[in-house]
């Protein structure tokens, strides 16, 4: 078994909650940051709601829950066009066609 070093983007805003969730993220308490991302999807601007939907997918990810990850990715996709979205999808279908 060898670890390989990977890199992961995650979207935030300067306040306090959006910051808490990126604590708890690189704490790797992805449940807790999930949670706050969560309280973001209500808001009303639609790049806002990609961005937390975008975070909880790469969260889902991260968790290794790939088919909800994709689900997430598609909410993100239905609110805005984020450059990174293709990258992390990528991510998800291979490592789901290296499970088959």
């Amino acid at each position: 078994l060898q670890w390989k070093q990977e890199q992961y983007s995650l979207y935030y805003y300067g306040s306090e909650e959006w910051y808490a969730a990126i604590e708890k993220a690189e704490a790797f308490d992805w449940k807790g940051a999930m949670d706050i991302w969560m309280n973001r999807l209500s808001v009303d601007d639609p790049l806002k709601r990609a961005c937390a939907a975008y975070n909880i997918a790469t969260a889902c990810y991260m968790m290794g829950d790939c088919h909800l990850a994709l689900q997430w990715l598609d909410i993100a996709d239905e609110n805005a066009d984020l450059l990174v979205s293709a990258g992390l999808r990528k991510r998800i279908n291979s490592s789901l066609q290296g499970r088959r």
